[in-house]
């Protein structure tokens, strides 16, 4: 199922208040976390939108899901895949989505503009993981790949020359 959301950018909140969003100027301050790049792999939502997203709740819901929510985030520019996060933040709304500046940035058309709105569907655990924008992340599940390709592939050769 897809759904519209409108973005709002998440900033580390330096104060020591809750979080909070403000949707006049598109930000959401977010306490206990003190980089961007803490909350990188993750879209904030409202709980309410997750059964908007995978059409069930999350009681509901299989225990993988549970644990690793996948979310496709489609903007202008190419998809990208984040791991669903909610919480009870002060006026965070289920019209609004919380996205960092870098995942705003891969969504952005080519010339540089953020989208104001951005499309939410499921997403998959292979691709969430293949553009994870943790490269230790990253680099590992693409190595995993290479190393069950090079496995099969020496497989195939040994019952190739086996035969002979």
């Amino acid at each position: 199922m897809k759904t519209q959301k409108k973005v709002l950018t998440i900033l580390p909140n330096k104060s020591n208040t809750d979080s909070y969003a403000d949707d006049i100027n598109k930000k959401l301050f977010m306490s206990g976390i003190f980089s961007i790049t803490d909350a990188d792999g993750e879209v904030y939502l409202q709980s309410s939108v997750f059964e908007e997203i995978f059409g069930m709740t999350k009681k509901m819901s299989n225990d993988k899901v549970k644990r690793l929510a996948i979310v496709k985030i489609e903007g202008t520019g190419k998809p990208i895949y984040r791991a669903f996060k909610s919480g009870s933040i002060k006026g965070l709304t289920k019209d609004y989505v919380g996205l960092t500046s870098n995942s705003l940035y891969l969504l952005s058309d080519a010339t540089g503009n953020f989208p104001d709105n951005v499309e939410l569907s499921p997403g998959k655990y292979i691709p969430f993981y293949w553009q994870h924008p943790d490269k230790a992340i990253r680099i590992s599940v693409k190595l995993g790949f290479l190393s069950l390709f090079l496995g099969l592939l020496s497989i195939v050769i040994s019952i190739v020359l086996g035969i002979k």
